[in-house]
């Protein structure tokens, strides 16, 4: 027999209260996604240094997204990159953000990798990366909220791509 708590997570779960599968807590941070296919190894970004903040990305693309790395900068004023993930394929590119810019989401389409990417900002949206393939789209972001890292899947390539948010400081 089940117990009363037992049944309103169940009621809740089944009439969508509760967040999807793919939106989750972590490190004080929220997850969002992920998006595209299964291969490669798993991965996910650690939080940002504190007082650090997010001023771009880099990307290498082709006709699919080859790699990726979100670029921070210190409170001390020095620029990094939390991790690079995919492979070295593909033309490099550098998306950088304004001042008072921040990145809110991401969109694009995959297919068994992440064939195109476009990063979304609250003041402007980016060129599409990669090849014009893919089956499925995608879009995430959560409202109000500002991109402070990359997880999925990658090898040679992104396989699959999410986001951790959190709220705009």
């Amino acid at each position: 027999m089940l117990a009363r708590s037992s049944l309103v997570v169940l009621a809740l779960s089944l009439t969508g209260l509760l967040a999807p599968s793919w939106a989750g807590a972590e490190d004080g941070r929220t997850k969002v996604g992920p998006a595209g296919g299964e291969g490669g190894e798993a991965f996910a970004d650690k939080q940002l240094p504190k007082g650090a903040k997010v001023v771009g990305v880099k990307i290498r693309h082709g006709l699919y997204i080859d790699g990726i790395e979100l670029l921070y900068k210190t409170a001390d004023g020095k620029k990094e990159g939390l991790d690079w993930h995919g492979g070295d394929g593909g033309e490099e590119e550098t998306f950088l953000l304004e001042e008072g810019e921040f990145i809110t989401g991401i969109t694009g389409k995959t297919g068994e990798y992440v064939e195109s990417l476009r990063i979304v900002t609250n003041k402007r949206k980016s060129r599409n990366y990669g090849g014009d393939g893919g089956d499925k789209t995608f879009e995430l972001q959560k409202s109000g909220e500002e991109v402070t890292g990359f997880c999925g899947r990658s090898g040679a390539v992104l396989d699959q791509i999410g986001i951790f948010v959190r709220k705009q400081p």
